[in-house]
């Protein structure tokens, strides 16, 4: 390099190497750092968690995952549906958002394709499900769960969604989608495929399918039987009001007001998706414009009446063009209205009301709507007035009109504990019997019937579960499904639902005597779970929209409608004994047929709840009638060949013999040689839900030591199926070994049908010893001592819950305490009842105690039965003590309740009682003097209960173990008062 460049180069890398450092990093940096450092790619979106449910699986807000491989395979996400055609697939899809939700997402579909040719998509229909927050359960759902019962948001409003439209999702929300796929009935049969997409913007799109095969079987248009449910239109159109709604005039109906034209489309709205779902209803304060001439005549005004029925009693609203089954004429205890001339048996009312009936039928009968009339004159609950109600009125119908079918809610023979008075001529006031289910009898149903007019005889309609399932939204999936099998299994007459709405709108709230001018509370039904038992549809404001919703339970009613169609072509099909087993095997009692011990006793097993076996019994059905339909096809020998393992597979995971009930007590007895023994008696009843004989063998296992079987061993040949078979087993020994909690256990072996059942009874005996020194009643239990005997615990929950495995479930968690002592004057009882939160008890401040499902329900309670000498015959032999949380106690012989359980008094019991709060527990103390009961208050050997109800955890138990109910001589334990407690 020349000289004239060296110097210059120099300086550049001098002042380089100032800048840079000599290892050429940038000076002040450290080493192995840049400066600015480059940004490393931010992390995928995680994708959507997105799964399949079949239609029978229980889905809440807080569910959790579950893989359902009955419809679903997550390796290929497709969803597997079988159907056959003028029929709905169903299945669900639940799309869960990750922390970072996606904020929007797109569903959509494609047609159904095939080699058999195409189902367009417009078939398929999607619906956004919403969810109904439950925080509390009714009475009978608290005893046939076997779980713990908490808040819930159960999905059950439907509100339909557009192919691709866009959806928001919250961050860790969840959508949940229900489809259905409505096949033509004109398609072909054959395996169909379409795509579904789930898109969501930054995330690979999820790619789902669903495979469908559709046998080529055609369902029928409407149903083997009526399915009739009744609602209102004022009601309808108060629940779908929105704010700034003109209000309308519930004395009429006017089809050229702004209000009535709005209010005649939502009925037509209602009247069609209720149609879609093999449903037809019908409206119940319809009625013409009751006029009357100067003679004071009365006539009736039918034009703006006809422009609404009109269209259901022809046919011409509905798509298939089939009129309505059934419609009542306009005339009801509710119109005209009997307070305006006095009530029913005012004669100005009846000559009125036979006025309004005569013009009714002339009306039906020119308008050639005779075959479809009938008679609803009397809507009230059924009690001990209701039959006398229900005859005036039903006199006044036949008095005017002899041909038009009356119909009662009421039962044809109520069951004699009620003591209800009933009207001589009443059955001759009625054709049709729809009561609630616990007041049916379907055994009855050929007494009733007519070979002439379908019409005439029982139907089913809903009432208190276990008697039927329930058509609420506290509840199990297979409940409104399983319905129609009942219809069928009992050849009833029809289905009758009275209601399927139970709306409140402000327009009704203020109805109800909401002071003027005071805004009413808008009636949210999806915080309001109240009412849902006959509540099928939903009012669309929930959201967004301004036609009629329909529910989960809609849809699986009609899923029960179709399996009905299923069964009757079978039976067409020379296939009756299949669809008999089925109809056995999945619908086993119901009504007063599931009765136990009396007529408010229900047993708790009566249909089917397993999601698997009711897919298996749906795709069952569908191939064996396909089979029956196309017999020459190579198609239907195969499903023949493969029918018997198919049928032994679905059979036998829900085929046993039950035990449906074991109760047992010890007494003593004096043998011969002057000594007492003691005599253990256990009571089971069987049940066979086997599809064939069986041989039963029950048994006593070991025994405790200087024990023996006196009927060890008991053999049922044969347990047939259907059948209930009671047991009885004994043993007798010299002294009693309990455990801690009073009770001695005594294994028992069951063998049937190849199957062998291990369970242990506990049989409740008390020893009273006498008081050291005085008690003093007073809540406190310092002075109490624990002995041997002494102390009752272990509380059993009733209901399902008390037979759940393991024995430890079958425990209240909110365990009692109790402690019994005796002396010649009073019999002591203190209960320690362990209660975690003690602010949160509830008790009402009067003397009365509700019961539903023969259970004390709404606040925290305990009670005390008691039989002294072990005599009493039934309910109204026991003497009975409530106390509540507040020191309140009730006295009673016999137990209150409503509807009765026999008769019932007070009682001057005489007996002092103290509560008090301990540190998370509540005590009871009680004296009660033994003169109160009599010369038996002298006995040694009493029946005695104790029991409980927990309102906060919904819990009701008892030291027993009554595996039903409590009221009953039989569910009683044994207490022995010590000879030297004699008074």
């Amino acid at each position: 390099m020349p000289d004239g460049l060296l110097k210059p180069a120099i300086l550049i890398f001098a002042a380089a190497a100032m800048l840079w450092g000599c290892d050429g990093r940038p000076v002040g940096t450290i080493p192995g750092i840049h400066p600015n450092p480059p940004q490393e790619p931010a992390p995928p979106p995680k994708p959507l968690d997105i799964w399949a449910a079949g239609e029978m699986a229980a889905l809440a807000e807080e569910t959790p995952k579950f893989e359902d491989n009955l419809v679903f395979d997550p390796s290929s996400n497709a969803v597997r549906l079988e159907t056959c055609l003028n029929a709905t697939a169903c299945f669900q899809l639940v799309i869960d958002s990750p922390k970072d939700g996606p904020g929007e997402l797109k569903l959509s579909w494609t047609d159904l394709t095939g080699q058999a040719g195409r189902i367009d998509k417009l078939k398929i229909s999607a619906l956004r499900m919403l969810a109904v927050r439950v925080e509390r359960y009714p009475a009978w759902f608290i005893r046939l769960t076997e779980s713990p019962t908490r808040p819930s948001a159960i999905y059950d409003a439907l509100a339909p969604l557009e192919n691709g439209e866009s959806i928001k999702l919250k961050s860790e929300g969840r959508l949940a989608v229900w489809f259905d796929l409505a096949i033509p009935r004109d398609a072909a049969g054959g395996d169909y495929s379409a795509a579904l997409t789930v898109n969501s913007p930054g995330r690979q799109d999820w790619q789902g399918r669903i495979d469908l095969k559709v046998h080529d079987v055609v369902l029928p248009e409407g149903g083997v039987f009526p399915a009739v449910g009744g609602f209102s239109h004022a009601q309808l159109f108060d629940g779908m009001a929105r704010p700034g709604d003109k209000p309308l005039d519930l004395r009429r109906l006017d089809r050229r007001d702004p209000s009535g034209k709005r209010c005649i489309e939502l009925v037509n709205n209602l009247m069609i998706l209720a149609r879609k779902h093999r449903l037809d209803l019908f409206d119940r304060s319809l009625h013409p414009i009751l006029r009357r001439d100067q003679t004071g005549k009365v006539m009736l005004d039918w034009s703006d009446y006809d422009a609404v029925a009109e269209p259901f009693l022809s046919g011409k609203a509905f798509g298939d063009r089939l009129p309505v089954v059934v419609w009542p004429i306009p005339f009801s205890q509710d119109w005209p209205d009997p307070q305006v001339y006095g009530g029913i048996f005012d004669r100005d009312y009846q000559s009125t009301a036979i006025q309004v009936v005569a013009d009714c039928s002339r009306h039906f009968q020119a308008k050639g709507w005779q075959e479809r009339a009938i008679a609803l004159p009397c809507a009230t609950g059924v009690d001990a007035g209701a039959f006398l109600r229900h005859a005036v009125m039903a006199r006044m119908v036949r008095s005017a009109d002899r041909q038009t079918p009356i119909l009662s809610l009421l039962p044809p023979d109520p069951p004699a504990l009620t003591g209800w008075p009933i009207p001589d001529d009443l059955a001759g006031l009625a054709d049709l019997y729809a009561p609630p289910a616990q007041w049916l009898d379907p055994t009855a149903a050929d007494k009733y019937k007519s070979a002439t007019e379908p019409l005439k005889g029982l139907w089913l309609s809903p009432g208190e579960p276990p008697y039927l399932p329930g058509l609420g939204v506290v509840g199990f999936p297979a409940d409104p499904r399983v319905i129609p099998w009942f219809v069928m299994k009992y050849k009833l007459s029809g289905l009758f639902l009275p209601d399927v709405l139970r709306w409140q709108g402000p327009a009704a709230a203020n109805r109800q005597g909401q002071p003027a001018g005071e805004k009413a509370e808008k009636f949210d039904p999806l915080t309001s779970p109240e009412g849902s038992q006959d509540r099928l549809f939903y009012p669309g404001w929930i959201a967004g929209r301004d036609d009629v919703l329909p529910s989960v339970r809609l849809k699986r009613l009609r899923r029960g409608m179709e399996d009905a169609l299923f069964l009757r072509l079978l039976q067409i099909r020379r296939k009756t004994e299949l669809a008999s087993m089925a109809c056995g095997l999945m619908a086993r009692y119901a009504c007063l047929a599931a009765s136990g011990d009396n007529y408010l006793d229900a047993r708790l097993d009566g249909w089917v709840r397993d999601a698997r076996a009711w897919h298996e019994a749906g795709g069952l059905l569908i191939r064996q009638l396909f089979a029956a339909v196309h017999p020459e096809t190579a198609a239907a020998k195969t499903i023949e060949d493969r029918f018997a393992m198919e049928w032994q597979a679905f059979v036998r995971p829900i085929s046993t013999v039950r035990v449906e009930q074991v109760r047992g007590h010890i007494r003593p007895v004096l043998e011969q040689n002057g000594q007492t023994a003691y005599q253990a008696t256990i009571d089971i009843e069987l049940y066979s839900e086997l599809d064939a004989d069986a041989d039963c063998k029950v048994a006593l296992g070991q025994l405790p030591p200087a024990w023996e079987g006196l009927t060890g061993q008991v053999d049922v040949k044969p347990l047939r199926p259907g059948a209930r078979r009671l047991v009885s087993l004994s043993a007798k020994g010299k002294g009693v070994p309990t455990t801690g909690s009073a009770k001695m256990p005594l294994p028992i072996g069951i063998a049937a049908g190849g199957m062998k059942i291990d369970l242990t009874a506990s049989l409740p005996f008390l020893t009273a010893g006498q008081p050291k020194g005085p008690i003093t009643i007073d809540g406190r239990l310092d002075e109490w001592p624990i002995r041997a005997g002494n102390t009752a615990t272990d509380f059993v929950l009733v209901g399902k819950r008390g037979t759940a495995t393991p024995p430890e479930r079958r425990l209240a968690q909110r365990q009692t305490f109790v402690f019994v002592l005796a002396d010649k004057d009073n019999i002591y009882i203190a209960m320690r009842c362990h209660e975690g939160d003690p602010e949160g008890m509830h008790w009402l401040t009067n003397n009365l105690i509700r019961y539903e499902q023969l259970m004390p329900c709404g606040e925290d309670v305990v009670e005390v039965l008691l039989d002294p000498d072990c005599a009493a015959a039934g309910p109204q032999d026991l003497f009975h003590v409530a106390v509540k949380p507040n020191g309140v106690m009730i006295c009673e012989q016999g137990v209150s309740t409503s509807p009765p359980l026999g008769a019932c008094k007070p009682w001057a019991s005489g007996a002092k009682a103290a509560v008090a709060r301990q540190q998370q527990a509540w005590a009871v103390e009680l004296a009660i003097p033994r003169q109160a009961f009599g010369k038996k208050g002298a006995a040694r050997t009493w029946g005695i209960n104790f029991t409980r109800f927990a309102f906060q955890g919904q819990e009701c138990s008892s030291w027993s173990g009554a595996p039903r109910y409590f009221y009953d001589p039989r569910n009683l334990g044994t207490i022995l008062i010590k000879a030297d407690n004699q008074p």
